[in-house]
């Protein structure tokens, strides 16, 4: 059986803002192949991480078509815990469906293949070098932000249009309640605020402090005081 590592990162410089993605084949611990893509003039980092996952396994459709091998194994290594349980847990997509649907169609593609695919979650920014050289190419690509991502535009413009009459009917959201999942397992807490709204928004540790699923930037706002006071909790620092 053939074994394939990649690799994949995405870069947003602001978020929403100028972005790139990266990503890194690996086979028998050499580098075999990178991404060499341009950035997107405006997009975010969730948008991203899933291009660059899509188009890694794209690359390794095209190299198991040219090689005509019937028996490959590929794990893919990401540092987003969105993508990694959006595929191996089933989590629900309530954002960036037409990029979902590409890395469907290319799963189902691969499966025909014969060519068994799985998602890893490795740490970004760490001592992994082939997840910084994906988190390098990503930066880079972002720097050549010259390409359009023009369905996260046209959502952009439709927001943007729709903004102000219903901003006069919706009150913003307030913490109803607080939950510590996990309570013991350092490696796998997380913090659920349940907003007014019925949005749960789950913050999860980072090297950089914390991260909250993807949320409007008022439900941020309420929930970015819970972070930081619990901070210290959620990277196994301190008890409750």
């Amino acid at each position: 059986m053939r074994h394939i590592n990649i690799y994949t990162d995405g870069a947003c410089k602001n978020n929403p803002g100028p972005g790139g993605y990266g990503w890194v084949i690996v086979e028998n611990d050499k580098v075999a192949e990178v991404s060499n893509a341009p950035g997107f003039r405006k997009t975010t980092n969730n948008r991203m991480e899933i291009r660059a996952v899509f188009f890694a396994l794209s690359r390794i459709r095209e190299l198991a078509k040219e090689s005509r091998d019937t028996d490959v194994k590929v794990t893919v290594y990401s540092d987003s815990q969105l993508v990694v349980n959006t595929i191996e847990k089933g989590y629900a997509r309530k954002k960036n469906k037409d990029l979902w649907d590409m890395v469907d169609n290319v799963l189902l593609a691969l499966k025909d293949m014969n060519v068994s695919v799985s998602f890893n979650w490795v740490k970004g920014h760490a001592d992994n070098p082939y997840n910084n050289l994906a988190d390098q190419l990503a930066v880079k690509a972002s720097l050549r932000a010259d390409s359009c991502d023009t369905v996260y535009e046209e959502i952009c413009r439709e927001e943007t249009r729709l903004a102000r009459p219903v901003a006069e009917h919706i009150p913003e959201p307030e913490i109803v309640d607080v939950r510590f999942c996990n309570v013991r397992d350092r490696k796998n807490r997380r913090i659920e605020v349940l907003l007014t709204n019925g949005t749960v928004v789950n913050i999860i540790p980072t090297c950089a402090g914390f991260a909250q699923t993807e949320c409007t930037a008022d439900e941020s706002r309420i929930t970015v005081d819970i972070a930081w006071k619990y901070v210290g909790w959620l990277n196994g620092r301190a008890d409750l």
